[in-house]
């Protein structure tokens, strides 16, 4: 294969040098503007925040996280309950405490009524029976 031929290059003069300087047209292109206001904006549409006092946005949203973290507080389990139970509205709780201290009552007079010598095996276990009831009513309550 026969070989090419060189690319002829032209030797071109160089430009002339620019008298501009970049260094500082890059500064001055890199300094910040200050923005114009537009006429269309009036300074009674911009509202000037007083100083020393909180915006009311700000006290809205601490309102409302505030009442988030107590409705969480309210609705996180007890580390203390054991597990598988569930909190209680407060009314049924009281109302659960009111049969509970009803019950209490009925079974303490019931205890009461018991003669002081207990001779037969019957009035012994229904003693019995009557002071486990109570203990396991003290446990509820508690």
């Amino acid at each position: 294969t026969p070989r090419k031929s060189a690319i002829p290059r032209e030797r071109t003069a160089l430009k002339p040098r620019s008298e501009t300087n970049f260094l500082e047209k890059n500064r001055a292109l890199s300094m910040p503007t200050k923005k114009k206001i537009t006429s269309s904006i009036t300074s009674s549409t911009i509202q000037q925040h007083q100083v020393g006092t909180v915006p009311t946005y700000i006290l809205e949203r601490k309102k409302e996280l505030e009442a988030q973290r107590q409705s969480e507080a309210a609705q996180r389990e007890d580390p203390d309950a054991p597990p598988g139970t569930v909190r209680m509205p407060d009314t049924d709780r009281l109302d659960m405490l009111s049969k509970l201290a009803e019950q209490k009552k009925h079974v303490q007079s019931s205890l009461h009524r018991l003669p002081l010598a207990l001779t037969t095996l019957r009035q012994q276990t229904h003693k019995a029976a009557l002071e486990k009831e109570l203990d396991k009513l003290n446990d509820s309550i508690v």
